[in-house]
């Protein structure tokens, strides 16, 4: 038998959890995107896998401003795991991994941490800056797994 890639297993770990709301899908680049709670995430794995980065839009249509920088800035300060940033008039949140040593319960983990700061943050950024929620009708109970 065949050993599974890296990238295999990442979509396997993914698949077990992810075909349950039926919405993973593996775009030309290899990247596993989804929708979860109120954000759009791609998971992506470096060629070598040293590296996965999993990313969440969490607010498109943002406009940029120093005051906007400063507050994702404090945000990313109070939410250590998580990286939040403006690019391309959206919000993102992001987190990277060491793909060595890698397991299925930390790539969840870091999945729902994502999903939750987006919960909580992304409406105040929305009503303080503008824009609006990547998914507004998206649910955060959709977590309980």
């Amino acid at each position: 038998m065949a050993r599974m890639s890296f990238r295999e297993q990442i979509g396997d770990w993914l698949g077990s959890i992810l075909d349950l709301y039926d919405v993973a899908v593996r775009d030309e680049d290899g990247d596993f995107r989804f929708d979860i709670a109120t954000s759009s995430f791609a998971v992506r794995v470096a060629e070598d896998a040293s590296l996965v980065h999993i990313t969440a839009v969490a607010v498109h249509d943002a406009l940029p401003s120093l005051e906007l920088y400063e507050e994702l800035t404090s945000l990313t300060l109070t939410t250590p795991t998580c990286t939040l940033l403006w690019t391309e008039n959206s919000v993102l949140i992001r987190i990277g991994l060491r793909g060595a040593g890698l397991d299925q319960s930390r790539l969840l983990y870091s999945i729902d941490e994502i999903a939750r700061v987006a919960d909580r943050y992304a409406p105040l950024v929305v009503s303080r800056f503008g824009g609006s929620l990547a998914r507004p009708t998206g649910d955060v109970s959709e977590l309980d797994w």
